[in-house]
């Protein structure tokens, strides 16, 4: 078979490892399959993601993380080319989706050894860009970009200013400034809503929640103050009755429509801050992405447990 790999150099796990020793890596793993091999970041990338799709290979492989790989799979639906993400950010929730907790190197040689298979991934559609595992609202994405402030920066001074700036926050963020709605939610105010594609503990992969297929989990949440933020924090990571808690709401939906009091809404979608104008509607897409994952990867066995419902 015939594969390309991109790299995007902007990825933590790829900068933490370096670009050279990846390419490297590639070559030797994949050998003749390799048939192309780029490297690019910010506006770059897209264009080196074009490039290798126009070539019509058998497979795309894209080392990076979640916001690479939805900036990958937008082209990649477009032209039809099976693709796969090998883990190279920071949480990787999407390469975990597709071939659980192996390494660059074990992706890589399960590629070479022809020990995958075809699977189609379900598109969840955030004003008709696709995304993959959940998008923030409020609170989440006002540090999102800090962080991505902080990560970026090329001196001390720059990375100074961006924790000042999320000093400067304040209380401002607990305002209730979002707005949304669903198919069975009549508009509701809050500081914080997070959308995830599926059952919302996959955000923790050391639980081994399968995503689900299919629906969103939207949690709200009611926040007044740092304690709050604390508080939850400790509970979301360490218990798994957190729904339990009185300052969250969590709820079931295919639809939502998310707005704010700005001209711009923020958010964080797949690890990446962003803005649109307002109101964004979120929703299934009817086309799945098809995919590379590995035989008993979790998105396998949670289409296999679906199947099984359904046949029951």
């Amino acid at each position: 078979m015939r594969f390309i790999a991109v790299i995007n150099r902007e990825a933590g796990g790829v900068r933490r490892t370096g670009v050279r020793r990846l390419e490297e890596m590639a070559e030797e793993t994949l050998g003749h399959q390799l048939v192309g091999l780029e490297s690019a970041r910010g506006r770059v990338f897209p264009s080196a993601v074009t490039a290798a799709l126009a070539q019509r290979p058998d497979g795309l492989i894209a080392i990076g993380g979640d916001g690479t790989a939805r900036t990958v799979a937008g082209y990649a639906i477009t032209a039809g080319v099976p693709v796969t993400f090998a883990p190279a950010g920071t949480m990787n929730l999407l390469p975990r989706r597709l071939w659980g907790e192996r390494e660059i190197e074990e992706v890589l040689a399960a590629i070479a050894a022809g020990e995958f298979c075809l699977d189609a991934l379900p598109v969840a559609m955030i004003e008709g860009e696709p995304f993959f595992v959940a998008a923030a609202f409020g609170l989440v994405p006002a540090f999102g970009r800090i962080r991505e402030h902080h990560r970026l920066a090329r001196s001390w001074r720059r990375r100074l200013g961006a924790l000042l700036q999320g000093l400067a926050l304040g209380r401002r963020v607990f305002r209730p400034n979002v707005m949304f709605r669903s198919e069975s939610r009549r508009t509701m105010r809050t500081p914080a809503l997070i959308v995830t594609v599926g059952d919302a503990d996959q955000l923790y992969p050391w639980r081994g929640v399968d995503a689900g297929i299919g629906g969103f989990e939207c949690v709200s949440l009611r926040l007044e103050g740092w304690m709050d933020v604390l508080q939850l924090a400790g509970k979301t990571l360490l218990r798994r009755d957190w729904r339990d808690d009185e300052r969250i709401e969590s709820f079931s939906a295919r639809r939502i429509v998310v707005s704010g009091r700005g001209r711009r809404l923020w958010m964080m979608v797949d690890g990446e801050p962003l803005w649109r104008d307002p109101p964004v509607r979120l929703r299934f897409s009817s086309s799945p992405m098809q995919v590379m994952a590995s035989t008993d990867s979790p998105l396998a066995k949670a289409r296999h447990s679906v199947n099984e419902s359904e046949g029951s």
